[in-house]
């Protein structure tokens, strides 16, 4: 394990980017539940990380679904895309990366995809890690093996993610070192300075580009559609018009901007391609409008794809003469109709 106390292995939590930041009931807490030394916990239902306590050995990050977390030593996403230039096809704990609970289906299925090789992903480390939750690592970890490779199989892609390497790799073979290269190497992307009061609202994480961009080549030449789940990387929404009373309330709440109204606030639409899955829409709506949909559109995801959910039309009551968003039917605004029942 290497020294927290370390500043390149200090785990920087980026309080904007959390989920929980955006609606304080938010029930995300898995960088809380998968810590081996308790260091996350709630005060006043906002998340907040113990430094003091914190390790920094990373097993939190891979879990957060808006990249809140990082460590100033490893950027996981910058290892993905050198891992599918590269000439290894194994990912290990004891070679070029802290715990593996760092990546995510994301990060597994992009590798596989960019690489077009089997991968060997090395979980047998777990059984002699010293972190004191290393068997609860183990079974997430293989979870999200087993959610990888059955994304691959059903989109048609062959080449999957085993979890026991051809040779296990059993020295740090300059671990330190190798972390601090990956740092300070060319950085995927440029992060936009945004000013206001929610700059969560146009940053999409970015396992989830580079996963949608990969999807979106291999599209071209599929004929694949649709499939039957989003296996924890891929998320999509349906509204029940009848329901929906327009509050947009989905909209204000979503952290990443996958719910958003356009400027006449009469149509709600949703992008999958934003969606995190973090549940935020289905907990502030009032009426239990918003279900998580089982099929998922992957044409759709990989092509930033706007889908109009409801429109709400401006209307004048037909009794008060006020204005209101109505439904296709609806001459009377809410509150008329309540004073006169």
């Amino acid at each position: 394990m290497i020294n927290a106390d370390e500043n390149t292995n200090k785990i920087i939590f980026d309080q904007y980017k959390c989920v929980r930041t955006d609606y304080l009931y938010a029930e995300c807490r898995k960088c809380a539940d998968i810590c081996p030394e308790n260091s996350f916990y709630f005060k006043k239902e906002k998340l907040i990380l113990n430094s003091q306590t914190c390790t920094g050995c990373a097993a939190c990050i891979g879990g957060c679904p808006s990249e809140a977390l990082n460590i100033e030593a490893f950027d996981e996403n910058q290892y993905i895309l050198k891992f599918a230039k590269s000439s290894s096809t194994l990912i290990s704990c004891k070679n070029d990366s802290p715990c593996l609970a760092v990546f995510d289906e994301h990060h597994f299925i992009s590798a596989a995809m960019l690489k077009n090789e089997n991968i060997e992903c090395d979980l047998t480390n777990c059984d002699s890690c010293e972190y004191k939750n290393a068997k609860e690592i183990k079974e997430l970890l293989k979870e999200r093996v087993r959610n990888s490779n059955l994304f691959l199989s059903e989109i048609g892609f062959i080449k999957k993610i085993s979890q026991e390497p051809k040779e296990a790799v059993n020295e740090r073979r300059g671990f330190f070192r190798k972390l601090t290269q990956i740092a300070v190497s060319q950085t995927i992307v440029e992060k936009p300075k945004i000013s206001g009061v929610n700059p969560t609202k146009t940053q999409i994480p970015i396992k989830k580009t580079i996963l949608k961009n990969r999807i979106k080549d291999y599209l071209e030449s599929s004929e694949l559609q649709t499939i039957s789940s989003g296996y924890g990387v891929v998320f999509e929404k349906s509204v029940d018009e009848a329901k929906c009373t327009n509050c947009g309330d989905c909209a204000s709440f979503c952290p990443i901007g996958a719910f958003y109204m356009d400027s006449s606030k009469e149509k709600l639409f949703f992008q999958s391609s934003k969606c995190v899955g973090c549940g935020i829409c289905m907990q502030v709506c009032k009426t239990s409008a918003i279900e998580k949909k089982q099929e998922i559109n992957l044409f759709d995801f990989a092509n930033d794809s706007e889908i109009l959910m409801v429109s709400h039309p401006l209307k004048v009551c037909k009794k008060c003469k006020l204005a209101f968003y109505a439904k296709e039917e609806e001459t009377r605004c809410p509150h008329c109709v309540i004073m006169e029942n």
